[in-house]
């Protein structure tokens, strides 16, 4: 084994290393891609709060109502679903098919405390719509400090 030179090359695995380590937590941030390019089918969500609720919509074209179920524990909302393939008829024969089917389940973390018993769920033009009502916060109470 041959020793370095200059000093500096001395330092220079340190310094890789030390590179490394300050990118570690930017590559952390990746952890999902698996999730995100799997098979799965995998619809978008939008995530939006006002000052009274919550709402989450859902892009799911091709689905019924009764293909959804849809869970919330405490922050917690989960929706499942299933899109079914269009079986085959006997007028026509699929060459190519790019539309996903399949199972998908969603689980968020909703950014707000809310009612589980106000909540109200639409499925319209292929766009699902959940409206949950934020929990009122409770007020601030002035504590009154006596003396003994």
């Amino acid at each position: 084994m041959q020793l370095p030179a200059r000093i500096e090359d001395w330092f220079r695995p340190l310094a890789m290393r030390s590179r490394f380590d300050d990118l570690w937590p930017d590559l952390r941030r990746f952890e999902k891609l698996p999730e995100v390019f799997s098979n799965e089918l995998m619809p978008p969500i939008n995530l939006a709060e006002s000052e009274k609720s919550v709402v989450v919509t859902l892009e799911a074209p091709g689905m019924e109502e009764s293909d959804f179920d849809i869970h919330v524990v405490g922050n917690q909302l989960t929706i499942n679903g299933e899109k079914k393939f269009e079986e085959k008829t006997d007028d026509k024969e699929f060459r190519r098919v790019e539309i996903e089917y399949g199972k998908f389940s969603r689980t968020m973390t909703l950014p707000a405390a809310v009612r589980t018993d106000d909540i109200d769920a639409v499925y319209h033009n292929g766009v699902l719509t959940i409206k949950i009502a934020k929990l009122e916060p409770t007020p601030t109470k002035k504590i009154k400090i006596r003396t003994e």
